[in-house]
């Protein structure tokens, strides 16, 4: 099997020199993949590699796996029960396994050495919905404002699943809004009323209680903790209250919070208004130099954070170095009301990210210039179907694999360089034998 992915990633390899300088239809070429080739639908949301080469594609239709030259849906979890529509795939690489999140909110293990669904809780108990989880260290969390949350952690060989709830007497309410882990490896938890810090082994602290709270976010040894009386709360990892300050009345207030982000020593909140910044080395609130209203989380890459305005198409851009770049990408965004997460961000080498957008194709953008190439299905020779675009990671060859709205997939790779040796004539020879070729 591993001959067989070598040889797939010998044909396709390109070491991802995709540039924002060069990307076209003459310097690139287009693989692509659909139900004629055994995917279970043409519209992908989700995809992933695993540690043995296999790429794992999520949709519509279910899941299936390819291996350079088949694709093979994998769809049966148990009792006859199918994961027909499939939102997200997460790889803990640590204990090779696949988490498959459905668009009703299960959450599915497969276990990628046997290739089979497992059972994580033991007694059937696993089609249990939660709205959200945090994939962390030492393991998968799911947790939602009804059940509370769920541990499972696995050694290898059996899986340990362990619930936090009332009903436990492990939290004080089950409504947990936010999870988020330090880089101590703590889970942090604020519920309604409650700040819990959750410790290695698995033990719950209640940090804080008799507040509302509205936010959480981790970043290295700072836990920040936004409530609804708009007090910050920053403690380190081992739970020590470290500053808490008000939001001045004068500066505004924050009834709602659409995203926030820790960004060059700041606590940045976004609302459907206005936007706020919070000193987290001295204290201090401040009106963010940064204006998004209504910003939502497009994710993070090597260096980079991303947020949106969903509502008129236009992308942030937050270096961990460096000013904030805003681009305007996608017109008419009527056409996809309601969308929280419109863009995906691929850095494809130091100076180029690649930006899948839903809606206006793919953009190459040179980070030392500025400067953008865009690759629509409009172009004269489209290596993309469809501008409506769900995903997009690199392989271990250097492809660019893109998943698309009804259009399937797309692996965009570098043109292999021609090569040619050209045997010239003997000089003062032209009608001699030695320049007579008598087979090839």
């Amino acid at each position: 099997m591993r001959r067989i992915l070598l040889i797939f990633a010998l044909i396709f390899t390109t070491t991802l020199l995709i540039s924002a300088r060069s990307i076209d239809s003459e310097s690139y070429s287009a693989h692509r993949l659909s139900v004629g080739d055994g995917l279970p639908s043409n519209t992908i949301r989700a995809m992933v590699q695993d540690n043995d080469g296999y790429i794992w594609f999520g949709g519509t239709g279910g899941l299936a796996r390819y291996d350079g030259y088949a694709v093979v849906q994998i769809n049966d979890i148990q009792d006859g029960m199918a994961a027909n529509n499939i939102g997200l795939l997460e790889i803990d690489r640590q204990h090779n396994l696949l988490w498959v999140t459905t668009a009703t909110y299960n959450v599915k293990c497969l276990d990628l050495n046997s290739c089979t669904y497992a059972d994580y809780t033991g007694k059937g108990d696993d089609n249990r919905a939660y709205r959200k989880h945090l994939l962390t260290k030492r393991g998968m969390w799911l947790y939602t404002e009804q059940y509370g949350a769920r541990h499972i952690s696995y050694d290898g060989t059996s899986f340990t699943c362990r619930d936090y709830s009332i009903a436990n007497k492990t939290i004080p309410e089950n409504s947990i809004a936010y999870m988020a882990e330090d880089s101590h490896g703590i889970v942090w938890a604020i519920t309604q009323h409650t700040i819990i810090r959750i410790d290695t082994a698995g033990n719950c602290h209640k940090i804080q209680d008799g507040i509302s709270t509205l936010d959480l976010r981790t970043n290295g040894n700072n836990i920040v903790v936004l409530d609804k009386a708009n007090r910050t709360w920053i403690y380190d990892s081992q739970g020590h209250l470290r500053l808490s300050s008000q939001l001045p009345i004068a500066l505004g207030h924050i009834d709602k919070v659409t995203t926030s982000v820790i960004w060059q020593g700041k606590y940045y909140v976004f609302t459907p208004g206005d936007t706020y910044a919070y000193d987290l080395t001295y204290g201090r609130w401040e009106r963010a130099a940064i204006q998004v209203p209504g910003a939502l989380n497009q994710g993070k890459t090597e260096g980079y954070s991303f947020i949106a305005n969903t509502t008129d198409g236009t992308l942030w851009m937050l270096p961990d170095k460096g000013n904030a770049t805003q681009m305007h990408l996608i017109d008419r965004m009527s056409a996809n009301p309601g969308r929280g997460r419109i863009f995906n961000i691929l850095r494809a080498n130091d100076t180029t990210l690649l930006i899948a957008t839903y809606g206006a194709g793919l953009f190459a953008y040179d980070t030392t210039t500025g400067k953008t190439r865009r690759l629509s299905a409009n172009d004269d020779a489209p290596l993309l179907l469809s501008d409506y675009l769900f995903d997009i990671f690199t392989d271990r060859s250097g492809c660019v694999w893109v998943a698309s709205e009804a259009a399937g997939m797309t692996c965009i790779y570098r043109k292999p360089a021609g090569i040619a040796r050209y045997v010239k004539p003997l000089p003062n020879k032209i009608h001699d034998r030695d320049n007579g070729i008598s087979r090839i």
